[in-house]
């Protein structure tokens, strides 16, 4: 069964969170990239931290606020795997760049780099790096997160691929504490 391509995905726990607090306080350097936006001089944003400490509320809240397109990773690439052709074995060259252009050119691509472990098969890798050069050839515009420096992607994603991340976005490290851990310790209290 396919999929609608024009469904923007929603991360339960952000939506959750933000349904409880629609103002959350972010800190000051994320507070700062988001207040600049909308998009001056049509930059997006990579946040980067630990896990836990809030960087999907913060894009997901920035979606939400700038109707951009959100999207994970991992759904990003099963929704690229449905525009496969079975008998080629390969994708269709009309569902590659149909599978990225019904964002519009205003996405928000979530966890980027294979998750902790940074595994992602050379298939997957190529999927986030062509849906990252989509975006770079047509002046699209992106909001990134992800568990590593932008140079951490590098072994993962490619040079081309990351240096086009830096070109196309301000990057802002995500300092901050994991509120997922946070919660359980004070549950435990």
């Amino acid at each position: 069964m396919r999929r609608n391509f024009l469904e923007s995905e929603t991360p339960s726990s952000a939506s959750a969170f933000l349904d409880k607090t629609p103002n959350p306080e972010f800190p000051p350097a994320v507070a700062q990239a988001l207040a600049e936006h909308p998009w001056e001089g049509e930059y997006g944003l990579y946040l980067w931290g630990k896990p836990g400490s809030g960087k999907t509320v913060a894009a997901y809240w920035l979606a939400r606020r700038d109707s951009l397109k959100f999207i994970t990773e991992k759904t990003l690439i099963a929704r690229w795997r449905e525009t496969m052709n079975p008998e080629a074995n390969e994708c269709t060259e009309a569902g590659l760049r149909s599978s990225l252009l019904y964002y519009g050119k205003r996405l928000v691509l979530d966890d980027i780099g294979g998750g902790d472990f940074g595994i992602l098969t050379p298939y997957a890798a190529g999927v986030v790096a062509g849906a990252i050069d989509d975006l770079y050839q047509d002046s699209g515009l992106i909001v990134v997160t992800a568990n590593r420096a932008p140079s951490d992607l590098i072994p993962i994603l490619g040079a081309r691929t990351v240096s086009r991340l830096g070109e196309m976005c301000r990057i802002v490290k995500y300092d901050h504490e994991d509120r997922r851990l946070r919660a359980a310790i004070d549950r435990a209290s």
